[in-house]
């Protein structure tokens, strides 16, 4: 729960506007942004990240819609130093797509 809270944060710095929630919940993605991530490298959770800031660059349509996360004493998978390495690369990769985005 503490990366998911701290990623979200970082995730909103890096996008410039508020993510609810960067991991969590069903996606349904439009034809466009799907074309736009066909030539995606990112994999897991870093996929999600480019998703995200690919479809704010492109001003796409973003909508949240609450969900009960269970984790029911579940293990984390969380490998702490590896995850954080490539959560800043993503979140620099982020930053970037949202900040190379042309003025609209």
């Amino acid at each position: 729960r503490l990366a998911n809270t701290l990623g979200g944060l970082l995730i909103s710095w890096a996008v410039g506007r508020p993510i609810p929630d960067n991991q969590s919940g069903y996606r349904l993605i439009g034809r466009p942004l799907m074309e736009r991530l066909l030539a995606s490298e990112e994999g897991g959770f870093e996929f999600e990240v480019e998703m995200l800031a690919r479809a704010i660059a492109d001003r796409m349509r973003i909508e949240w819609v609450p969900i009960r996360t269970i984790y029911a004493g579940a293990p984390s998978h969380i490998r702490p130093l590896a995850h954080l390495r490539h959560f800043i690369r993503v979140t620099r990769m982020a930053r970037t797509i949202v900040r190379g985005a042309p003025e609209r």
